[in-house]
């Protein structure tokens, strides 16, 4: 089976400085990042985020991204460092509201998990209807946390 040549550029990127350009190589790792995401590698997932941010310190979805791996992995406080993170650099990502909300009210916060969700509203009413009863539906159907 012939692996893909991603994974060629990615080790050539670490292994020449300056070999794969820096759009590319950003581009590349995301990738790698989002697939061990998916294979349940979230350790791995967040060491990529973090290099990333380490690169690029002023991109609000990396830290999105690392706190949500985060939170897959129940490090809550992590997590909601980085969501808080990722506001500061965009005021405007519903997304990070929105998962922030889910970390306070397991850490029983209260207060700021209404905060949040009041300002997810605010910012877009849809998406965060559709997120909160996707939560309470997958919830009472199943009978399960949904993480996602």
């Amino acid at each position: 089976m012939r692996k893909p040549g991603w994974i060629f550029f990615l080790i050539l990127s670490f292994l020449i400085p300056g070999a794969v350009s820096g759009q590319y190589r950003e581009a590349i790792m995301l990738s790698l990042a989002q697939t061990y995401a998916d294979s349940g590698q979230f350790e791995v997932s967040i060491g990529i985020y973090s290099r990333l941010i380490a690169e690029f310190p002023d991109d609000a979805h990396l830290y999105l991204q690392r706190g949500v791996n985060r939170y897959r992995l129940e490090r809550l406080q992590e997590a909601e460092e980085d969501f808080t993170m990722a506001l500061e650099k965009d005021p405007q990502l519903v997304e990070a509201f929105l998962y922030r909300y889910r970390v306070r009210l397991r850490l029983k916060e209260v207060a700021g998990a209404v905060a949040d969700l009041d300002q997810a509203r605010r910012l877009d009413f849809y998406k965060t209807i559709t997120n909160v009863a996707g939560g309470i539906l997958w919830g009472t159907l199943w009978g399960t946390k949904r993480h996602k």
